[in-house]
């Protein structure tokens, strides 16, 4: 079983239990048969994340991720000992100067973590490895599906966003950042696709004080489900025709009309998607 597989499983199994109120009682779901396949499904998810780990902090301690990064066939190394870089004169150098001779824009997530080792645990980095792997691929994909989907059935959009990447972006020409952020109507047109069918349709939070919303009183402590879904259609904010695809809505005039978090596709604060 591969790990996207795997990691597939263990959202579905998180899905199934956000809604299934019965399964929150936590004593009562870790005598349930889900618990004990997420259990394993995790297990494995480690062991997977261990090896990576691993393997990079082995790259890392013989320095070829260097070699690899800048294909300079650098020849240096970094002396690697119990999660702290040292300086050793005919072996090492310092994190610092480590990170230096990588270009950091070229960096992978896990090698800045490693390179900050006496920063995080190895728990902490396995947890936030987790986090990309789990929640990047996922949701990139469904995503990317929607949005191919509502293009297919909206050819007149269709055609205009291919106009727009012939315009901007010429045959065999190289692909930059530069010449994406000048992709305005194709931006407008992701966005739609995450306001009308939103890959992550629903978020949780935990009040950390007691709030006042309109005539409801919601004490500190208390989880609640935002429904972005249902946020992304309201006709007071959208419109009468909140539920057609209409990517002139994230025209900048027509943002500007709009309450400032009535769009949150990435949910928002300080809790808000990593991945934004």
């Amino acid at each position: 079983m591969t790990h996207c597989t795997l990691s597939f499983r263990l959202i579905k199994i998180i899905s199934h239990r956000c809604h299934e109120p019965v399964l929150y009682i936590e004593p009562l779901y870790r005598v349930t048969r889900t618990y004990f396949r997420e259990k394993k499904y995790r297990k494995r998810c480690c062991a997977y994340l261990d090896n990576v780990l691993k393997d990079r902090r082995e790259l890392v301690a013989t320095s070829e991720i260097i070699e690899d990064i800048n294909g300079n066939g650098s020849t240096s190394k970094a002396h690697y000992n119990n999660n702290n870089y040292q300086n050793d004169e005919e072996m090492g150098i310092t994190v610092e100067e480590y990170a230096k001779e990588v270009d950091s824009e070229h960096m992978n997530f896990i090698d800045h973590l490693i390179l900050h080792g006496n920063k995080f645990s190895d728990e902490e980095i396995h947890d936030h490895i987790y986090t990309f792997v789990a929640a990047g691929y996922e949701t990139v994909a469904l995503q990317s599906f929607y949005t191919l989907l509502l293009l297919g059935i909206h050819t007149e959009v269709q055609e205009r966003v291919y106009n727009e990447i012939v315009a901007v972006i010429p045959a065999n020409a190289k692909i930059t950042h530069e010449s994406l952020v000048k992709l305005s109507y194709l931006d407008m047109v992701i966005k739609e696709s995450m306001r009308l069918l939103p890959a992550v349709p629903i978020i949780g939070r935990e009040t950390q004080e007691e709030v006042q919303i309109g005539e409801r009183k919601i004490p500190k402590g208390i989880q609640l489900m935002v429904h972005l879904f249902n946020l992304h259609r309201r006709k007071d904010i959208w419109g009468d025709n909140a539920t057609q695809f209409d990517p002139d809505r994230f025209l900048p005039e027509n943002e500007a009309k709009r309450p400032p978090n009535s769009f949150l596709p990435f949910s928002s604060g300080l809790r808000d998607c990593i991945g934004k």
